[in-house]
């Protein structure tokens, strides 16, 4: 007497639509402008992730050093991690904490985490490139 063992594979079917819809996104993930830590390449957000705060994306500040930092505010910075705790002293942005935001990668020193119930990441434009 023999032992059948029977497998059986699940079949994916997509709908027409749902093969369109991932392809689109494929593709726009494959035409979106990457931005990447100047040292070592790390990925750190995407032009698409860019927001207003206060009216503008492009900030310019001065910090307590009398070190003058020209940033842009994005949404989502997933190459970023933060580094020390959060204040609120010297903050560029009224009722927002902020804590350094370094590269995931080198660890350079790429800008700011701020929130406050909002949440956005201050990047300095000049420790960015387009990928």
């Amino acid at each position: 007497m023999s032992d059948t063992v029977l497998c059986y594979f699940d079949v994916i079917t997509r709908t027409q639509e749902e093969t369109d819809l991932l392809e689109k996104e494929r593709r726009s993930l494959k035409e979106e402008k990457w931005l990447i830590c100047g040292r070592c390449k790390q990925l750190i957000t995407s032009e698409s992730d860019a927001v207003n705060i206060n009216e503008q994306h492009i900030h310019t500040f001065m910090n307590p050093a009398g070190i003058i930092y020209t940033f842009g505010c994005f949404q989502n910075a997933k190459g970023c991690v933060g580094d020390g705790k959060s204040t609120f002293e010297y903050s560029w942005f009224r009722n927002h904490s902020w804590q350094i935001a370094l590269c995931s990668g080198c660890h350079e020193h790429l800008g700011w985490f701020f929130q406050n119930g909002q949440k956005f990441f201050a990047l300095i434009l000049d420790k960015l490139m387009l990928s």
